[in-house]
């Protein structure tokens, strides 16, 4: 199960209010909970299951030592280490889930790993998400980024520098079960609209290599549950000494 809502909002407030971070930042999710870098928040989670139906996954990538990729529409052409298949696919704005967190508006992103166990080859460094949207469906599957539109988020750009997230596979009990939250802040996609297509790169494996399967992203609540609501301001719902975390989906302008 996720983190009490409390015990995550103590953590939220006090990772945020803490010094400032040197040029680089490791957020150690394997004996840890917990990490900003960035303005980005990574929470550990052994949230299950993450099957169909649960879980929207919209991207797979796999390879040994380091792999990376992002998802599209393309069927069996597929950058990098993609996974072709109907786990990647395009996805939109209108179906990111909104989730606020210390009154601040977060896009989530769920992260499930699938690695070996024993001999250390259960961990596995993440080492740069990358986000885009466009006005449009990309067309072809280039090793670049130059196709996917206009960059809205660098998890190694900003202030803290290159950034690293360290996970542990063994911690949950594998495959079906997330691994953790990438919080990306609304913000950044100002001018965005409902339509636009969000292109989701990632890059696993500079310090600790993968081993073993794919490692995928996606949203939960899955995509189409429900009809979409307009996102209201930034608000805090208190609960006990803790906060409520609000979820809501966007809807197309009028």
């Amino acid at each position: 199960m996720r983190l009490g809502t409390s015990l995550f909002t103590v953590a939220v407030v006090a990772v945020l209010n803490a010094a400032p971070a040197q040029a680089s930042a490791i957020i150690d999710l394997i004996d840890g909970d917990f990490g900003s870098a960035n303005g980005a928040l990574y929470q550990w989670t052994n949230t299950q299951p993450t099957g169909t139906g649960v879980m929207n996954t919209f991207v797979r990538v796999q390879n040994r030592g380091i792999e990376q990729g992002y998802n599209h529409s393309l069927g069996g052409q597929s950058p990098w280490d993609t996974k072709a298949g109907i786990h990647t696919h395009d996805i939109q704005m209108t179906d990111l889930v909104v989730k606020t967190i210390t009154g601040v508006d977060y896009f989530e992103f769920l992260l499930d790993i699938n690695e070996s166990s024993g001999h250390d080859r259960e961990w596995l460094s993440l080492d740069n998400v990358q986000i885009y949207t466009s006005g449009g469906p990309i067309t072809s599957p280039d090793e670049s980024f130059s196709h996917l539109g206009d960059l809205r988020f660098n998890s190694d750009a900003g202030p803290d520098g290159d950034t690293t997230v360290n996970l542990d596979y063994t911690r949950n009990s594998g495959s079906g079960s997330g691994d953790m939250f990438l919080y990306v802040p609304v913000s950044l996609f100002a001018g965005t609209l409902p339509s636009d297509y969000v292109y989701f790169y990632s890059r696993f494996g500079d310090s600790l290599s993968s081993e073993a399967g794919f490692e995928e992203w996606g949203l939960l609540p899955g995509a189409g549950q429900g009809p979409p609501v307009v996102p209201e301001p930034a608000s805090m719902v208190l609960l006990g000494t803790g906060l409520l975390l609000v979820v809501r989906r966007l809807r197309p302008r009028a």
